[in-house]
Formats: C-alpha cells, sequence, structure tokens
C-alpha cells in the first residue's frame, strides 16, 4: 500500500499545474487510500484475535446476550441470527487452537449482566434440524467474512465514517467533473470517457452500499438498536429475506467406487492416461457428481445421527472428558474416535438393539484399518447391501440418504482428501480400484453384478502392483476380502433390514464426524472459499458442543464465588 502510494503522490508531483482538475486527484486520492487501507486492515485483523481479549470484547458479548431479551419474537429468522453471530462471536471457530477458548465462556457466565446463562444463548439443541443448519449457515458466512470480506472493519464506527467519507469524496469529485466539461461530452472523447468511468465507479458504490445495509451484519447492528423508530420498521422486512440469500454452495459431492470401478479398467490400461495420474483426474471430472438442494431428511438424519452418538457417549462418560472427542490436544492435533461399544446405538424406545451384539465386537477388527481404508471398505459393504433389495431400498428415504452420506465420504476422499488429514488418500483409492476393476472385468455389466460378485465371487487374494511397486500403504491389504467380510457380518447379525441400515447409517454418520473434527481448522477456512461443504457445518456443530460441554463441567467442578464488593 505504501509502495503505491509513494508512486501516485511521485506522479502527482510531476503532472501538478495548480490547475482545478489537479486538485481534483486529491478528493481521488483520498478515496483510493481509504478503500485500499480497508483491504490492508482485514488481512491484518483477520486473526489478530489469537493475542489477547479485551474488555470491549467482554463487553460486546455481554450486550449481545442482552439483546436475547430484546429481540422481537414476530420477527421471523431474527433470534436464529442473532444466535448464530453469538455462537460465532463465542467461539471464534476462524481461529485456530485459539488459547482463550475454554476459559471465556466460564468467564463469560458469571460476569455478564444478564439473567440467561451463557449455555442457554450457545444450546441450539431445542432447535429443528432445519433451523440448526440455517444457525450453522450463517455462523460459516459471518466466518467467510470474517476471513474474507471487509465486513468486520466497515460495521463499525470507524468504517461508517471512512466510507462516508470516500463515498462523498467520489461523488463530490464527479459533480465537480461533470461541470467542468458538461459542454464537453461530446466532442472532447476523453472527458466523455472519464465521465462514463465516474458512472461506473459511482453505480459499484451505490449497489455496495445497498448489499452492506440489507446483509446479516447490518441485521445485528438494528438489533443493538432494536427501539429506535426506524429499525423497527426496518427490521420485519430484512431479517426475513436472510434465510433466502445463497450463503453456501448447499451441495453434496457424490463419488461411487463401483461405477468407477466398472470402467476403470479401460481408463488403468492406456499408458497416455496413467501418465502424471491423468486417469485419477479424469475420475475427478467425469466419474463425480453434485446434489444441488440438500434435503430436509439428509438434515434430519445427520441431526438425528449426532444427538444418538452423543446420548450413548454421555451414559458412560461426558464428551467433554472423552479424551476421543477432544479437539485441541496439546500437540494441537486432532485425535480421532475409536469404535467402540459407546457408540452403540439403540431404538428410540430402547426396546431391542439394531444388531444382536451389544458390543459390536464384529466391527471391532475394522479398528486396525486406517480411516481412509474404513471409508472404502464401509462404502463397498454399503453398496453390497443396498443391492440386496433394490425396489425396496429406492422407496426408502432413510437408506437412500445413507447411500447418499456414503457416496460423499468417497468423494471427499477421492476429490478432496486434505479434509481427511491424510496424504496416502490417492494410493489407497488407486490400490482400491485395480483390485476391484481386476475382480469385476469381463464378468460384470453393471452395479448389481459386481456387487453380487463381490459378496459371493470366490476370488484369491492377489495385489496387481508388481512387488516393486507395492507401498508400505496398501502392502497386504486385501481391500476386497475386507469389504466381503464386513457384508457377510452384518447380514449374518442382523435383525433385519431396517435394524441393519439402522447401524450402517449411524456409522456413516459417526465416519463423517471424525472427517470434521480431523480436518484441521484452516481447510474448513480454505472450503469457504469454494463453496463451502457439508462437513463444515458438523464441524461448528461438534466444536460447539464440545465447549457446551466443557462450561458444564466447568460449573460443576468449581463454582465461582464473588464478594460483596465485586458484586
Amino acid at each position: 500500500m505504501m509502495a503505491q502510494l509513494c508512486a501516485v503522490l511521485w506522479i502527482l508531483a510531476r503532472c501538478w499545474n495548480n490547475s482545478v482538475i489537479s486538485y481534483l486527484y486529491l478528493p481521488l486520492l483520498l478515496a483510493g487510500f481509504i478503500k485500499y487501507g480497508e483491504n490492508v486492515r482485514v488481512l491484518f485483523t483477520s486473526l489478530s484475535e489469537s493475542s489477547s481479549i479485551r474488555q470491549s470484547d467482554l463487553v460486546q458479548v455481554a450486550n449481545i446476550g442482552m439483546n436475547f431479551q430484546n429481540v422481537p419474537k414476530n420477527i421471523p429468522d431474527l433470534e436464529i441470527i442473532l444466535k448464530a453471530y453469538y455462537r460465532f462471536v463465542c467461539l471464534k471457530p476462524h481461529i485456530d487452537n485459539w488459547i482463550y477458548r475454554p476459559y471465556y465462556h466460564s468467564f463469560l457466565e458469571f460476569q455478564a449482566p444478564f439473567n440467561q446463562t451463557i449455555h442457554e444463548f450457545l444450546s441450539i439443541d431445542k432447535y429443528p434440524s432445519q433451523d440448526i443448519f440455517k444457525i450453522t449457515d450463517l455462523e460459516r458466512s459471518f466466518m467467510y467474512d470474517t476471513l474474507y470480506t471487509k465486513a468486520p472493519i466497515i460495521y463499525t464506527r470507524m468504517g461508517f465514517v471512512l466510507r462516508l467519507i470516500s463515498s462523498l469524496s467520489l461523488i463530490s469529485t464527479s459533480i465537480v467533473f461533470a461541470f467542468m466539461f458538461k459542454d464537453a461530452f461530446v466532442y472532447y472523447l476523453n472527458a466523455g470517457f472519464i465521465f462514463v468511468v465516474f458512472g461506473v465507479i459511482l453505480t459499484l458504490e451505490a449497489y455496495q452500499i445497498y448489499k452492506l445495509s440489507i446483509s446479516d451484519w447490518a441485521i445485528i447492528e438494528m438489533i443493538k438498536h432494536s427501539d429506535k423508530r426506524i429499525v423497527k420498521w426496518f427490521l420485519p422486512k430484512l431479517a426475513p429475506q436472510s434465510s433466502k440469500r445463497k450463503k453456501w454452495s448447499n451441495t453434496l459431492g457424490q463419488f461411487n467406487l463401483i461405477s468407477y470401478g466398472l470402467v476403470y479398467k479401460s481408463l488403468y490400461s492406456s499408458r497416455i492416461l496413467k501418465f502424471h495420474d491423468l486417469d485419477m483426474e479424469i475420475r475427478n471430472v467425469f466419474f463425480t457428481s453434485k446434489i444441488d438442494g440438500i434435503p430436509i431428511e439428509l438434515k434430519e438424519l445427520i441431526i438425528k445421527g449426532i444427538e444418538d452418538l452423543e446420548k450413548e457417549n454421555n451414559e458412560s462418560k461426558p464428551i467433554g472428558n472423552d479424551d476421543e472427542w477432544d479437539l485441541e490436544t496439546e500437540n494441537n492435533e486432532s485425535k480421532s474416535i475409536s469404535i467402540d461399544d459407546e457408540w452403540d446405538l439403540e431404538q428410540e424406545n430402547n426396546e431391542s438393539k439394531p444388531i444382536r451384539s451389544s458390543k459390536f465386537d464384529f466391527v471391532k477388527w475394522l479398528e486396525d484399518r486406517d480411516f481412509e481404508k474404513r471409508i472404502i471398505i464401509w462404502h463397498l459393504a454399503t453398496e453390497i447391501m443396498y443391492y440386496q433389495d433394490t425396489r425396496r431400498n429406492e422407496r426408502n428415504v432413510d437408506i437412500k440418504m445413507t447411500r447418499w452420506l456414503s457416496n460423499y465420504l468417497m468423494y471427499i476422499l477421492a476429490t478432496q482428501s486434505q479434509i481427511l488429514g491424510t496424504s496416502t488418500s490417492k494410493l489407497v483409492l488407486r490400490h482400491a480400484c485395480k483390485r476391484l476393476a481386476a475382480l469385476i472385468k469381463d464378468k460384470t455389466a453393471d452395479e448389481k453384478e459386481a456387487c453380487s460378485e463381490l459378496l459371493n465371487g470366490n476370488y484369491v487374494k492377489e495385489v496387481p502392483e508388481k512387488k516393486s511397486k507395492q507401498t508400505m500403504v496398501t502392502k497386504d491389504w486385501d481391500v476386497l476380502g475386507d469389504a466381503k467380510k464386513l457384508s457377510k457380518d452384518l447380514l449374518e447379525n442382523r435383525r433385519n433390514m431396517d435394524d441393519l441400515w439402522t447401524f450402517i447409517r449411524s456409522m456413516w454418520v459417526k465416519m463423517l464426524c471424525l472427517a470434521a473434527i480431523n480436518c484441521p481448522t484452516d481447510c474448513h477456512s480454505e472450503q469457504l472459499r469454494r463453496g463451502g461443504e457439508i462437513v463444515t457445518h458438523v464441524w461448528l456443530i461438534l466444536l460447539h458442543k464440545k465447549q457446551i460441554d466443557k462450561l458444564d463441567i466447568s460449573k460443576k467442578d468449581k463454582a465461582p464465588t464473588f464478594s460483596s464488593s465485586n458484586k
């Protein structure tokens, strides 16, 4: 910024002639300096909150909490917007390993000047699934604006003043220029061109001001002054429009390994495509798809699965004390959740278990497999179970949603493996594709026959690569044998197909939670710029549950004491 400013000042000094036109450069220079300075300032402050907690931050959060009591109840989505902003401010999810996160909530719990607790303001357990995803959608929108836009500095008193100065500078310059050359636009081409440029600039400025005035940040600022008459008139009109604005891609990527395996052999045999993994790039382009508009049934399935997992986990010990759910370890790395009997899902009436074995011993052997390998094994097993009764499964919405989750995790593995926090996914996936293609080549014509061959085929363990090309990651891994073993175990231990799919669904929700937890924070932030993934919503839900549970534990372990003077 300083380099460009010096260059502009040097040019002005060389061209200055004390004419009116020369003085018109000054307000333009001021407007440009303000706008460029906003860019630099927002980049500088986007992650600066990791350094400390200021008293003004605590006052801000306390004031937001007080607004919960004053927010009008008859305006749709207004409380949802406020809750999303409050959760974002308290958690600061965009700051990786924020050192004050474990203590921030506890301090606010006993210092905030309002009656309701921080726990109640942060919790979204009583909301329906659709509203929960609205809240996380808004929260990730605030996160995106903080990282990639000027919103954090524009929606302040100083930001308003600077925006006003820059706008007035552009308007005044345009008016003076138009007055000076009002008779020369026709025959003086340069004047006409400059005037058109001014018109475009003012149009963009007006559009930006309009967008700023109807954004979620503007609604938050209006809530702070909800007692004003003009705000009471604007809020009922702006708040319902928030949910209509598209804040992320709202798509669910899909990749089916069986479908790809049917054509993989022809791609693999081509030396041209094999060069530099071009066959894998073709996979990413032509063999992936996206479901536009995630249905409410899938959102309900995910929320219900998370609640069931949390409920079963809490029967043994709270999530906040469970090391397997700990999102912040001493070395700042995420731990994974193992497959254990604490994740045993029961029916809602608690009358029976989905699977006969209460300990799930028949899937304990999967603990020895890496996470990306477990995704592939469960994906193949899910496809085999699906084609056991295709007609019935196509009519069952829950089974359809479960299969979508299976294809989505495979899509993440195949195209965005950085979300899983692994660097070996390409090797693992290529190995699985080769083994699958070697099994079903010249034997099957569609997915159903391929799944039947995978379940009932009498194939022997073989590694298609030469010994010199084998990797330590895939060495001695019989992916097809693992998928066949898991499928037969599921069929042998089921009570009925409904219970079987309840168990499969719970495992896919669990692996989605694992992917969300293991994904680095900067990767979540990067996904926001690309349209976002549903795994980021799950990450925010789990992260808040973690912090809310920590808050409850800190209250039970140690109650604060205040002297009369402090009161």
